[in-house]
């Protein structure tokens, strides 16, 4: 498997590209946090985007009292406006249903706001 776990902060990093894997990582594990849903898929579906999370996994999220964790790290790391724009929905669609199902989430930012904000106004 090919997720990294801080063993100081109990987070689990996704880097894999299957929903069974993040599914099982949510189920089985004793971390608290999932960081890093949203870079599962690497393409969107034609009608929809494939942020990674779905009302089942956020359910069982919310059963095992786990945390999403959302990195603008990430975020900024990614090359090209295009991508930072379809990670950033990602992001928002993964927030949403976090929000829809009661789920905790943690935002794990190591950049300013202010670097973000303009990020966000960059057009």
């Amino acid at each position: 498997m090919n997720s990294k776990a801080n063993k100081y902060n109990n987070i689990r990093r996704m880097s894999s590209s299957n929903e069974k894997k993040l599914r099982q990582e949510i189920e089985g594990r004793k971390d608290k946090s999932i960081l890093g849903a949203e870079k599962i898929h690497i393409k969107d579906s034609f009608h929809y985007l494939r942020a990674g999370l779905d009302q089942i996994t956020l359910k069982i999220a919310k059963k095992k009292k786990k945390t999403i964790g959302f990195s603008f790290e990430n975020l900024r790391n990614t090359k090209g406006a295009i991508n930072q724009a379809k990670l950033l929905a990602r992001m928002q669609q993964n927030m949403q249903l976090c929000q829809k199902y009661h789920v905790q989430t943690k935002i794990s930012a190591k950049i300013e706001t202010g670097a973000f904000r303009r990020l966000l106004q960059k057009r």
